[in-house]
């Protein structure tokens, strides 16, 4: 299992304001820090990636897209960088790719998996 590192952060600047699910949010003005749940340990084994909450006691277990954007989570891609790997991978365009990022980023906010960083350092 692999600890949380604490420098795994995305930065999420979509193009329409309430994607991630913040209403009335300026994103383009006013980017938001997603980072990860703490507790939070994982073992990748390529097809998926197993998490446990050691705050929560729960497991999680990513497959597909999930799991391949784990994983480019873990090596710190930025949001544009995620966007261009899922839109290259799976023959999408950069919008569908967005959508599809914006779609795993609310289902692991709803999950516990990812948190709003309170404030962004620097």
């Amino acid at each position: 299992m692999q600890p949380r590192p604490d420098a795994i952060e995305l930065l999420v600047i979509p193009d329409q304001p309430d994607e991630v699910g913040i209403p009335n949010a300026n994103l383009r003005e006013n980017p938001i820090l997603l980072t990860l749940a703490e507790g939070l340990v994982w073992v990748d084994q390529g097809a998926q990636v197993i998490i446990v909450d050691e705050v929560r006691k729960r497991t999680y277990t990513l497959q597909g897209v999930e799991a391949v954007l784990w994983g480019w989570l873990a090596l710190e891609y930025s949001y544009l960088k995620l966007i261009e790997l899922l839109a290259a991978v799976y023959q999408k365009t950069i919008q569908e790719a967005e959508t599809i990022l914006v779609a795993v980023l609310d289902k692991w906010r709803a999950d516990g998996l990812m948190v709003l960083k309170e404030k962004r350092d620097g």
